[in-house]
């Protein structure tokens, strides 16, 4: 932290929220991150944008998102890469989820069954399977609040329900996964959440 630059994304306007960086990346040589934030063309609209470099930052290159996706307010933007060309992108409040396998050339939709929770954490292991969280702060109602899937996003089934938030999910191995949040109320708790596969 002694020394810091000013990155500017070629010169664009841009108010990155996110950021993802693969496991692939930290091997020698590698320089693959994407960025998710408030992009914009003209310095007057905003929309929700994703960066790409493949060079540590030198260059960056505006991924194309489906426009529905676009419209979505950026600092709702959940983003998850397993390997430089593999990864997913959430946003909005309707459980909206998108997966690239090309590095971000082209989406394929693998959204939640909830359409009215917006997404608060995501995670893969690279083989499939996955965690999603949505937010759940009405302490007046019982609804879902982490899924997982067992085939990249195409299917999802509940994994914790009630009144609770995950806000961020963890693995160093893929078999012990970490999730933690809180749970809602007059008095808020700590949650953690400790998932052990096989």
């Amino acid at each position: 932290g002694v020394d810091w630059r000013r990155e500017t994304f070629n010169g664009k306007s841009f108010g990155a929220v996110k950021i993802a960086i693969s496991a692939d990346s930290l091997a020698e040589g590698a320089k693959t991150i994407y960025v998710a934030g408030a992009y914009s063309d003209d310095n007057k609209t905003r929309r929700l944008g994703l960066l790409k470099t493949t060079d540590g930052g030198a260059k960056w290159e505006v991924l194309p998102l489906p426009e529905n996706l676009t419209k979505e307010v950026a600092w709702t933007a959940r983003i998850y890469f397993t390997d430089a060309q593999t990864g997913w992108l959430g946003a909005g409040n309707d459980g909206l989820i998108i997966q690239t396998t090309d590095g971000g050339q082209t989406w394929t939709e693998c959204s939640l069954p909830t359409k009215e929770q917006r997404l608060s954490a995501l995670w893969f292991d690279g083989k499939g399977y996955g965690l999603a969280a949505v937010y759940n702060l009405d302490i007046q109602q019982v609804r879902d609040t982490l899924y997982k899937t067992l085939d990249g996003g195409k299917n999802w089934q509940m994994l914790l329900g009630g009144k609770k938030c995950v806000e961020s999910i963890f693995s160093l191995d893929g078999r012990k996964i970490w999730a933690v949040g809180d749970v809602p109320g007059h008095v808020y708790n700590d949650l953690v959440v400790i998932i052990e596969r096989k």
